[in-house]
C-alpha cells in the first residue's frame, strides 16, 4: 500500500514535469535539450526519458554542424592549388579537401554554381569544368514546410535518416541531403521547422 501511494506520486509528479516540458518547448520551439534543462531546472539525463518520442521529434540536436565562411572555402581552394597544382579540378581538390580543412567540392559547387566561378573566386586556375548547375526544385519556404509536416506525423522520429525515409515515401517532398544543403545542417532545418511548425 505505502510502495503504491509512492509510485503513484512519482508518476503524477513525472506527468507534472512532462506537462511542462512540452510547454516550454511550445513556447521555444527548437530548443535542445541542454536549454529545456535550463529553463525547466530538471537535469538534463531526465530530458530524453521524461519526453519519449518526442524528444526525439521536438527537441533539436545539435551535432558538429561544418559550416565554412566563404573566405574559408576560397581559402581552402588556395591551399588545394598549391598542394596539387593547376588547373584544379574537383576530383583533384576531393583528394586534399580534408587536408585543406575545406568543404567537398560537390559543397562548392552548390554555393558557386560552377567549379569555374568558385576557381576564379579563389583566383585558382579551374581544371575540367563541370557541367552541372544546381537549380532547387523548392524554395527555404516549400522545405521547411516538409520539414514541418514530417515533425508533425505521429511516426517522426525527428532524425536525419528518418526524415529521408519519410520523404522517400512521400512523393513531392525534398530529400534528406536537400534539405541539410539548403539549411546547412538538420539541426538547422529542423529548428527553422519548429518554428513555424
Amino acid at each position: 500500500m505505502v510502495a503504491d501511494l509512492a509510485n503513484d506520486e512519482r508518476d503524477a509528479e513525472r506527468v507534472q514535469h512532462r506537462e511542462r516540458l512540452l510547454a516550454l518547448m511550445e513556447a521555444n520551439p527548437g530548443c535542445n535539450r541542454e536549454q529545456l534543462a535550463g529553463l525547466s531546472g530538471l537535469p538534463v539525463s531526465r530530458i530524453g526519458p521524461l519526453l519519449g518520442l518526442e524528444a526525439g521529434r521536438l527537441v533539436v540536436t545539435y551535432q558538429r554542424e561544418e559550416t565554412f565562411a566563404g573566405e574559408d572555402v576560397l581559402a581552402a581552394l588556395r591551399a588545394a592549388a598549391e598542394a596539387v597544382g593547376e588547373p584544379l579540378s574537383h576530383a583533384k581538390y576531393d583528394g586534399v579537401s580534408q587536408a585543406v580543412g575545406g568543404p567537398s567540392s560537390v559543397r562548392i559547387i552548390q554555393r558557386f554554381g560552377t567549379w569555374r566561378n568558385a576557381c576564379q573566386a579563389a583566383g585558382v586556375q579551374a581544371g575540367s569544368a563541370s557541367q552541372r548547375v544546381y537549380q532547387r526544385r523548392w524554395t527555404e519556404e516549400d522545405a521547411l514546410g516538409w520539414v514541418a509536416r514530417y515533425l508533425r506525423s505521429d511516426d517522426a522520429r525527428g532524425t536525419f535518416a528518418d526524415f529521408d525515409r519519410w520523404a522517400r515515401a512521400n512523393p513531392g517532398a525534398p530529400s534528406a541531403n536537400t534539405v541539410r544543403n539548403m539549411f546547412g545542417s538538420w539541426s538547422a532545418a529542423k529548428r527553422s521547422a519548429l518554428r513555424i511548425g
